[in-house]
């Protein structure tokens, strides 16, 4: 059963995605990075 936050998308059908977080501490640029196990530039 689809709840309204996990329905199922038709083909060629679009989406929009929020996100939202905070963050205190160190907000430093990262010395490294991977997206799926691939080496990202830092910077």
């Amino acid at each position: 059963m689809n709840a309204s936050y996990n329905g199922t998308l038709a083909p060629n059908a679009n989406v929009t995605i929020g996100y939202q977080a905070s963050h205190s501490g160190n907000s430093a640029a990262p010395g490294a990075c991977t997206l799926n196990g691939t080496t990202c530039a830092v910077g």
